[in-house]
């Protein structure tokens, strides 16, 4: 277990992935990674799906808001999303995906309890990630964390 607060690395982690010191991949690499990025479209397409059916499935629910679940944006929303990853390399590793499912489910679940329990649909991913971006750079909870990531890639690829 280590104590203390984790300083990212961000001079090293841009001059070892940024495309402006490490310069950008040859063709063959492009046309290696295509199949690569036809499993990331589909993965990220059905969270996508996911997230849209969940949503809905609030929206039935709880008559007292009107959640406007608008595919076009959402899709602008990751465009933007992807590109500031691109451009600042990518520090936030568990927001690379579409959505994060499972805590979508947990906001879902908790908002269909009604309006004592959660205000707006709004209200629940904030009162996550305020939680969870200072807990993100504490050492305990990393220390916590890490030892999981293989247990995690495991199941994700096998």
């Amino acid at each position: 277990m280590s104590w203390g607060v984790f300083i990212p690395p961000i001079a090293e982690t841009f001059s070892a992935l940024s495309i402006w010191s490490v310069g950008l991949p040859s063709w063959d690499m492009f046309i290696a990674v295509i199949p690569l990025a036809i499993l990331i479209y589909i993965f990220a397409f059905s969270d996508l799906l996911v997230g849209d059916t969940l949503m809905k499935g609030a929206d039935q629910a709880r008559l007292d808001e009107d959640i406007p679940v608008n595919a076009t944006r959402s899709h602008y929303t990751l465009a933007v999303r992807n590109l500031l990853q691109v451009l600042t390399v990518g520090p936030m590793l568990w927001l690379h995906g579409s959505i994060w499912v499972g805590v979508q489910v947990f906001i879902i679940e908790r908002y269909k309890q009604g309006q004592k329990v959660m205000d707006t649909i709004f209200s629940g991913p904030m009162n996550l990630y305020i939680l969870a971006f200072p807990f993100g750079f504490l050492l305990p909870v990393i220390s916590i964390i890490t030892p999981l990531f293989p247990v995690a890639c495991h199941l994700l690829f096998y």
